[in-house]
């Protein structure tokens, strides 16, 4: 607390004490305020090589991201045209193969109703022997009840 005095040598009075102030804590705290002050500078300093330090790095990261994110899209690209390559070999190949499967079906009808067509025309001439051999035989019994044979 400071005491002041009142009256025309009370100004004086307190010059006074700042005076000796000055003289007994001047130069430290001109020093103080000095060290301060380079502290304030080398603060700020790094703070702004910080600053610099983590600018860098986010711009190292966001190039490291893009060129990651450039790898990735090449390697779907290269993918999606691989996978694109394989499903037109399965199509061409499952189209071959139903034509395949189209024309072996085509040919086994065609030797089905070939045999078919064989094993009717037998039938049919054995049919007719049959009938032959029938009336003949209807002939030889008439033949025979008659007495003619």
């Amino acid at each position: 607390m400071q005491l002041s005095v009142v009256d025309n040598k009370g100004q004086a009075a307190d010059e006074g004490m700042d005076k000796i102030r000055e003289l007994l804590f001047g130069q430290q705290l001109q020093r103080i305020n000095e060290q301060l002050t380079r502290l304030e500078a080398h603060l700020e300093n790094g703070i702004g090589q910080l600053r610099e330090e983590m600018r860098k790095a986010a711009n190292q990261e966001a190039t490291v991201r893009e060129k990651g994110n450039k790898a990735l899209g090449e390697r779907l690209d290269h993918l999606e045209a691989e996978f694109a390559g394989e499903l037109q070999s399965l199509r061409a190949q499952t189209g071959q193969r139903f034509d395949d499967l189209d024309t072996q079906v085509g040919s086994q009808h065609k030797e089905l109703f070939g045999a078919l067509d064989k094993e009717g025309d037998r039938l049919q001439r054995e049919k007719v022997g049959r009938e032959a051999m029938s009336d003949l035989l209807l002939k030889l019994a008439g033949s025979l009840r008659d007495g003619k044979g």
